[in-house]
């Protein structure tokens, strides 16, 4: 079956958390493979399905700068996110297209992200659990949400992060009482190891991962945007989604 490939837009990010539960309900049905890329229209940070936010992240601050706090449908840490700071790509596959152990799910495509940064010169590798780096420096988390019939992963490349603002919305690690700890690891991006732009990055990324699939290009349809406006209004831009526990 060929795959679908949604290109490139930036999202409101309670909307690009509902599309991509949207997304996997379709996939599901559909059994048709998807991959999606997006940037952050604002701000966010996004922290993972079984996460206390309030023990990952400094809400004070996050309010002082108009930063969006955001429950993913994914589990794994919370992340920072802001407008080009990172290309976020999206998986969602039937379970038949992966392992079946999560781990070699995550093995498998960030060890195919890696190999497209060799690509251009950066020497990258898949890090146990979720992560890809260069040396010792994170330049890749990755989150997924398994279904009886699906899998998604969705994960940040980083092109030009914020460091300070990432760390400062993120707690010390060493807050007790946690769910599922973040990673508070050094970070680096894209554009302090090469000269490519955002948009050449954006380039080598996604012909990297459709190289070898049949595909077709099909922006979010009307359909899939008013369930996913309807999502955000029923979930993903509620406090009690985001906030709680």
């Amino acid at each position: 079956m060929k795959w679908r490939s949604i290109p490139r837009s930036k999202n409101d990010p309670h909307l690009a958390m509902a599309l991509e539960e949207v997304l996997l309900k379709k996939v599901s049905k559909t059994k048709t493979p998807t991959i999606r890329f997006w940037e952050w229209k604002d701000k966010a940070v996004t922290i993972g399905r079984s996460q206390k936010t309030s023990n990952e992240v400094d809400l004070e601050f996050c309010k002082e700068e108009n930063i969006k706090v955001i429950r993913r449908p994914s589990g794994g840490g919370a992340m920072y996110h802001a407008p080009g700071d990172e290309i976020v790509y999206s998986i969602i596959a039937p379970k038949n297209y992966f392992p079946d152990d999560i781990t070699l799910i995550y093995r498998k495509i960030c060890s195919r992200l890696a190999d497209i940064l060799s690509g251009i010169n950066i020497d990258a590798e898949f890090v146990e659990p979720n992560s890809i780096f260069v040396s010792d420096r994170k330049i890749s988390g990755n989150a997924q949400k398994v279904t009886k019939d699906a899998v998604l992963q969705h994960g940040t490349l980083l092109y030009s992060p914020d460091e300070d603002t990432m760390f400062s919305t993120l707690k010390e690690p060493n807050t007790k009482n946690r769910y599922i700890a973040s990673d508070m690891d050094s970070v680096v991006g894209i554009s302090e190891l090469t000269d490519i732009s955002f948009h050449q990055f954006y380039r080598k990324i996604k012909n990297g991962l459709l190289d070898g699939k049949e595909h077709v290009t099909k922006k979010i349809q009307e359909d899939e945007l008013e369930k996913a406006e309807e999502l955000v209004d029923k979930k993903y831009g509620k406090e009690g989604w985001n906030l709680s526990p």
